[in-house]
């Protein structure tokens, strides 16, 4: 695993970047496109086991798992749920 101080840096100014290109696009065409944010989730995920260990890429899949319901049943939009799966 990587530096606590220095895995906060790297993943908050990642995660900045990328909530600000997808609001951005959401402000613009009021969409948030695949393109962004599934290499974003993809990237996520492989460097979360350097960041958080293991543990922390099981918690982000069970996440990821509880959104992907959360959508389906219409309690939160597709989008948001792929913004927050970004951040």
């Amino acid at each position: 695993m990587i530096n606590n101080t220095t895995s906060l840096i790297v993943e908050s100014i990642l995660a900045a970047g990328l909530c600000l290109a997808a609001a951005i696009f959401d402000l613009k065409y009021s969409k948030i496109p695949n393109k962004l944010t599934f290499p974003a989730i993809i990237i996520g995920l492989i460097m979360t086991p350097f960041f958080s260990g293991w543990i922390g890429l099981l918690t982000s899949l069970l996440f990821i798992i509880v959104l992907f319901f959360l959508g389906m049943l219409k309690f939160v939009g597709l989008g948001d749920i792929k913004l927050i799966m970004i951040a």
